[in-house]
């Protein structure tokens, strides 16, 4: 076989044989179970690679592997380009090493430089600074002279860290808004540092529940090694689910997530077409691991979505210009913008006809582009019923040279005169007492670190998806159209943990999580109870209190009318919640914001006394550091160190803490830590030797009585990070005040 191409940036384009190439991946690990290793059989690629192309895509990255030569010859075959990132995450890559790293790359590149699908390379992934420069220059500079026409990346990471590179790159994982705003960031380094072409290396991923029914048909109840890790908690979890709210409920989890999932996608890569056309991208990830159900396959090779799911996705692509919040038909957005981007090849001729979802047609226009070019928003009218809630359907056809179409369900709101509704963004001692004789309270986390707010946090979306149980809101709002409205116009980012209010409280919209764990995690976007006489109700969406939009504005409505005169809830708080927060409101608290921080990266500081009260911690050794925050987001000189850290911060009690009982509650600390108090230790949470890290957990340490009335102490803390992100990157505080389930309600 003999192939030709030519591939070379021009500024923020990839140009492939001199027409523009838009980068559409799929990351790959080449994680094959049941085999141990990827397989070297073309008949095991083949169906899959078919499988990437049907769904639109253009690109396979290899992701920290070398494929068989047969995964390369087919790519060659297929007309599937490959994105090579060769098998480095965090090596020694420095002037020990140099040698045995040019001899191996080299190898590397004498594999792969014969097949032409291979056009893009990466040397190492989300290494960082740490790797030496002149050492990273030279492997880029080898394979730059052994593969001619090759783009090359020295760190697949994130924008920023790369060095000597011939495009950007970037691992942009979050929620809608937030990727919104992500590209205007985007956009400013390119403007800063130079026109390159964007190519996000890893993005876009969204799990799914486990069919473990199907699973043991084909496996039964044996523990093959790749089942996956959330097997025996969503074992527990179904029951549950199916007791507290039926088996509709079960039901609906795997369809929601596989359209939540889709949605999600298809507004982050529309949105990419949209404001940076001539970036590429590679969605996450091929197949389901055991860690997270995140695969275009599932567990059991079975493929998620269908070609016709993914028919908007190619070259030539029909946009509905729209950020998250104006996901919506209603009064204030009448119309819907629609922008055609083209990536074929050849200059686009053709029609573009839009019908609503009774097939009667809204607008119909002729469309020419030359290629790497997007037309001018055309407005279409967006048919909608302004009596109710429900959905306005658009469906998107470009016949001619570039067939394309595309399909958007948006919600649609009835046209209502609403008053003014009174939220609350915190609880206090006041608050409470009203509650209990019989005020009806609509609370928001809006103000999450306020004194007395519901505890809240902030979760990617792609960790699980939402879920409605049965609820008597659903009357006036459909499911289907709330749990639209929590990505997009109602979107926080930010969720209420459900185990402290479990049994206590009806959700009303919740969502589960398995992501990167074993266990399945419930949180509450929304839910109520009686409190006493009254009644509480709790969200998490962003009613934009400040300037909140239409949407915002209609669902604190329909909140408040429900509290005010819907059925009462099932569920009440007991005496000891009620107990618990009167204990909050009466507990005396000392957060603890800033730290005098240095690095140890010799491991130096325990056996030079760095956790004796003496140390002197003025010296320019040592600097202000907020807890709050990983470290790599606070100094340029950390944004790549990883290993030991000294916090030290002194603690003046106040004279009115006399016969107390303290503790220090560290809400997260990444990824251990030792805790001295005026030269004691007093505790150890997690084990750099084992590997054992705490991030995601709150840590406790008691302090009994230690603390003196009106006396000064010295707090430090040896942490070490063990890989990526490090510190106190969630607050750290002492307080009298109750901590486990309890001290989970309230801020």
């Amino acid at each position: 076989r003999v192939g030709f191409r030519h591939l070379r940036a021009s500024g923020t384009r990839v140009l492939w044989n001199a027409a523009p190439f838009q980068m559409r991946g799929v990351l790959h690990w080449g994680y094959s179970p049941p085999h141990l290793a990827p397989p070297v059989d073309p008949a095991w690629w083949r169906p899959q690679l078919e499988y990437f192309r049907a769904l639109g895509f253009n690109t396979l990255k290899c992701c920290l592997w070398v494929p068989p030569r047969c995964v390369y010859e087919l790519c060659d075959e297929l007309g599937l380009a490959v994105w090579q990132e060769y098998p480095a995450w965090h090596p020694n890559m420095d002037q020990a090493h140099r040698e045995e790293l040019l001899r191996e790359y080299a190898e590397f590149f004498a594999l792969d430089a014969g097949h032409v699908s291979v056009g893009f390379r990466s040397i190492t992934c989300e290494t960082g600074h740490g790797a030496d420069l002149d050492v990273v220059r030279a492997l880029f500079e080898l394979c730059k002279a052994t593969v001619p026409h090759s783009l090359v990346v020295d760190d697949s990471s994130w924008i920023g860290w790369q060095r000597v590179t011939d495009f950007w790159d970037e691992h942009p994982y979050g929620n809608n808004q937030w990727f919104v705003e992500r590209l205007e960031h985007f956009r400013r380094h390119i403007r800063e540092h130079g026109e390159k072409p964007l190519l996000l290396g890893e993005c876009m991923a969204a799990d799914t529940w486990v069919d473990r029914a199907a699973w043991r048909t084909r496996h039964g109840d044996e523990a093959r090694w790749w089942r996956p890790l959330c097997w025996d908690a969503q074992a527990d979890a179904e029951p549950w689910l199916v007791r507290e709210f039926g088996e509709e409920t079960l039901a609906s989890l795997q369809p929601t997530a596989l359209a939540f999932g889709m949605e999600n996608r298809r507004f982050q890569i529309e949105q990419l077409r949209l404001g940076m056309p001539d970036a590429g991208y590679v969605v996450s990830v091929a197949r389901d691991f055991a860690k997270a159900r995140m695969g275009l396959y599932d567990d059991l090779d079975r493929p998620k979505w269908s070609a016709a799911d993914w028919a908007w996705h190619g070259d030539t692509m029909i946009c509905l210009a729209a950020d998250a919040r104006d996901r919506v038909a209603d009064l204030h957005h009448p119309v819907a913008r629609l922008v055609v981007s083209h990536y074929g090849h050849g200059a686009l001729r053709g029609e573009l006809v839009v019908r609503g979802g009774a097939g009667d047609e809204l607008h119909r226009t002729a469309v020419a582009l030359a290629p790497g070019r997007n037309s001018a928003p055309i407005e279409v009218p967006l048919p909608r019923d302004p009596r109710g809630f429900g959905f306005s359907e658009l469906r998107a056809e470009l016949t001619g040279s570039h067939p394309a179409q595309n399909t958007w369900r948006l919600p649609s709101l009835p046209d209502w005169h609403l008053p003014g509704v009174t939220t609350r963004a915190a609880l206090d001692k006041e608050t409470l007492a009203r509650l209990l004789a019989g005020e009806r309270v609509l609370l928001t986390t809006g103000a999450p670190d306020a004194p007395g707010a519901v505890r809240s946090q902030a979760l990617w979306w792609l960790r699980g998806a939402p879920f409605a149980p049965p609820h008597p809101l659903y009357r006036q709002v459909p499911a289907d159209v709330l749990t639209h409205l929590m990505a997009f116009a109602l979107e926080s980012g930010r969720v209420i943990p459900w185990q402290p209010w479990r049994d206590e409280v009806d959700p009303i919209l919740a969502f589960w999580e398995t992501h990167d764990t074993d266990a399945v995690r419930f949180h509450l976007l929304a839910f109520e109870t009686r409190v006493g006489e009254g009644r509480l109700l709790v969200t998490s969406l962003d009613l934009g209190e400040r300037a909140p939009s239409y949407a915002q504005a209609l669902l604190a409505f329909v909140l408040a009318r429900h509290l005010e005169s819907g059925p009462p809830p099932a569920r009440a708080l007991s005496d000891a919640t009620i107990a618990a927060l009167e204990a909050h409101f009466d507990a005396r608290t000392i957060e603890l914001p800033t730290w005098r921080f240095r690095t140890d990266p010799d491991d130096v500081g325990r056996e030079r006394g760095w956790s004796e009260p003496a140390t002197d911690v003025t010296t320019a050794a040592w600097r202000d550091l907020r807890a709050g925050s990983h470290w790599e987001n606070q100094a340029d000189d950390l944004k790549h160190y990883t290993g030991v850290a000294w916090y030290r911060v002194d603690l003046d009690v106040p004279a009115d803490w006399s016969d107390v009982d303290a503790r220090l509650v560290f809400d997260g600390v990444d990824d251990s830590f030792d805790v001295w108090l005026d030269g004691e230790h007093l505790g150890a949470f997690g084990d750099p030797a084992t590997g054992t890290t705490v991030w995601l957990e709150q840590q406790v340490q008691e302090l009994g009585r230690r603390l003196r009335p009106g006396s000064r102490h010295a707090l430090v803390l040896r942490v070490v990070d063990h890989q990526g992100a490090g510190g106190l990157w969630r607050p750290v505080r002492v307080t009298t005040g109750p901590v486990g389930r309890m001290a989970e309600l309230l801020r």
